[in-house]
C-alpha cells in the first residue's frame, strides 16, 4: 500500500507506425490519467521494454518514474503472443 490505495496498471498502449509522433499517446495517457484521478486511483504503472526509448520518453514526460524500491516480476502462464 506504498501509494495509499489502488493502482492502476498499463499493460499495453500500441500506436501503429503510420500515426506515430502525432501526439495519440501522450492524449491517451493523459485521457487514463485523468480517469484515474477521478475514480480515485493512487498511482499508475505502466510496464514497458527497456529497449523502447520512445515509449519511455513519452511516460517520463508526464511524470512516470522508475519505482526505487520496486522490481516488475510476472509468473508466464502460457507462452508470448506479442502482435505487432
Amino acid at each position: 500500500m506504498e501509494y495509499g490505495g489502488l493502482m492502476a496498471c498499463l499493460d499495453d498502449l500500441f500506436v501503429v507506425p503510420q500515426s506515430r509522433n502525432k501526439g495519440l499517446a501522450t492524449a491517451a495517457l493523459i485521457q487514463v490519467r485523468d480517469f484515474c484521478k477521478s475514480i480515485g486511483i493512487r498511482a499508475i504503472t505502466v510496464e514497458v521494454s527497456h529497449s523502447n526509448g520512445s515509449a519511455q520518453t513519452v511516460y517520463r514526460r508526464l511524470g512516470l518514474a522508475e519505482a526505487r524500491d520496486r522490481r516488475l516480476l510476472a509468473l508466464a502462464l502460457a507462452s508470448p503472443a506479442h502482435v505487432v
